[in-house]
């Protein structure tokens, strides 16, 4: 099964991009979530907080392993957020390139990271959501955004199979991005300097 829809916010008719993760957290068959986003604030950690607990998804989302792959890139993450985000069970907060970053003075990046990617995993289905919102409370509820969410569930036909396939391939965009980053824990007392 497909299933596929666009987020554009605000806007009372189309998803919001905190709906697209929600949506993601709440299928049953997805038992991992990564997040690879550019910075992260308590605004942002608040609105997907407060919207998985409102849907009732605290136990689902506490037992599903969650790895956050962010920058500190200008200093634009704020530590509590990311601290907020190591505490979860389950969980681990990366960051791209941190080391290096951490040491630069305002942590000027070699490269910016800059995505806004989301995804989900489980045996036989996967999901992705990709679009313009950081994890701020203005990229996922109140923000001019917009993104495209795909999950598929047991894929059987060729467009199924495609999707799938596709989204497969982020997946490996993600963990090859992971491979070498430092931990949070290892780079926050730096950066809090």
């Amino acid at each position: 099964m497909l299933k596929f829809f666009v987020v554009g916010q605000p806007n009372t008719t189309v998803k919001q991009n905190v709906d697209a993760i929600v949506q993601m957290i709440s299928t049953r068959e997805l038992a991992t979530f990564d997040a690879a986003v550019a910075y992260v604030t308590n605004g942002g950690v608040d609105v997907l907080f407060e919207a998985i607990s409102t849907a009732g998804l605290e136990q689902k989302w506490n037992s599903m392993a969650k790895r956050f792959l962010v920058s500190i890139d200008w200093m634009r993450s704020e530590p509590t957020a990311l601290d907020r985000l190591a505490a979860l069970p389950n969980s681990k907060v990366y960051v791209f390139d941190g080391t290096f970053v951490v040491g630069k003075t305002g942590c000027k990046p070699r490269v910016p990271w800059h995505p806004k990617w989301f995804s989900g995993a489980g045996a036989d289905s996967l999901a992705n959501f990709s679009g313009s919102g950081n994890l701020s409370r203005n990229g996922l509820s109140t923000g001019h955004e917009a993104g495209t969410f795909q999950i598929v569930l047991d894929p059987t036909g060729p467009v199924e199979t495609h999707v799938y396939d596709a989204i497969k391939a982020g997946n490996l965009w993600f963990k090859q991005r992971l491979e070498g980053s430092p931990t949070w824990a290892a780079i926050s007392a730096e950066y809090r300097n």
